[in-house]
């Protein structure tokens, strides 16, 4: 019978909503992810709630934010935990003077998880469609001609592609982040230049370096993406295909130094320049 009302009392002492399970669950939360934790609302009777780093509720723990520390129901946001670390969530019940002032207490063991992830896509321009297979890969603009010296030194234009990147993060609840990556072109002729922004609007905004060394972007609130534009400007030797990655470090964090998992679920996307025929030099028979 007492194991019966235990398992009863554990059931009415949480209260979690359907939508939270996105990010774990009340016991298992995922790190920056909030929780509700109820217990029966008795009338008159007063709640003190609190998260501690031992059983018995002697020292407080700081990696959480409780909505309130009173009342039956509270809602609290595992902001800076230590992944596989178990904290305690508390509640002392204080009768009213009516139902005698007697204290009831009430703990439930939380170990949080970290599920820090992130993706990195190709778009289109207007980021309404990601791409895949054959649209990842495009031609260069037309060769052209802007000038000539003779007797044969003929000036070409070679022309530039363009190619946009979405990156994005999951598991972290309402945590900023930090994305760091790099970018890269397998043709060494060729010159790339790379900026970014929260939006395609402001895609022009801020400048990436784009020779395969870490970009590092700060305190990117939860509900944020980065938005990539890299322009190539081909190269006369280009009659190889380029492959222009943007690869995720696993050095990515997110605000509290939490480090993205590994490996990242989607860590890197290649955009192609196809080649150019090798087309040679014009012979003659003078």
């Amino acid at each position: 019978m007492k194991k019966l009302l235990y398992l009863l009392t554990l059931i009415a002492f949480m209260g979690i909503s359907a939508n939270t399970f996105a990010q774990g669950t009340g016991v298992a939360p995922h790190i920056g992810s909030k929780h509700t934790y109820s217990v029966t609302e008795h009338t008159g009777n007063t709640y003190a709630w609190s998260v501690t780093t031992d059983a018995a509720g002697i020292t407080a723990a700081t990696v959480a934010t409780l909505s309130s520390t009173t009342g039956h129901e509270i809602e609290i946001t595992w902001v800076s935990p230590t992944p596989g670390t178990t904290y305690f969530v508390h509640v002392v019940e204080t009768a009213s003077a009516a139902n005698g002032g007697c204290t009831n207490h009430k703990v439930l063991a939380v170990t949080p998880s970290n599920e820090f992830d992130m993706a990195v896509v190709a778009i289109n321009e207007d980021d309404s469609a990601v791409l895949t297979g054959a649209d990842l890969e495009a031609c260069a603009p037309d060769v052209k001609v802007t000038g000539f010296t003779a007797p044969q030194n003929f000036t070409y234009d070679y022309g530039d592609n363009y190619f946009y990147y979405k990156i994005t993060a999951t598991g972290i609840g309402s945590n900023s982040w930090n994305a760091v990556f790099d970018i890269k072109g397998s043709d060494g002729d060729a010159v790339y230049t790379a900026t970014y922004g929260k939006s395609i609007a402001t895609i022009e905004d801020n400048n990436l370096v784009a020779d395969g060394t870490l970009n590092t972007i700060n305190t990117i609130a939860s509900t944020e993406v980065i938005y990539v534009k890299v322009k190539v400007d081909n190269a006369e030797g280009a009659t190889a295909a380029n492959n222009v990655s943007l690869t995720l470090s696993t050095t990515s964090t997110d605000v509290n130094g939490n480090a993205v998992k590994d490996p990242i679920t989607t860590p890197v996307s290649t955009q192609i320049v196809k080649a150019r025929p090798a087309t040679s030099g014009i012979g003659t028979d003078l």
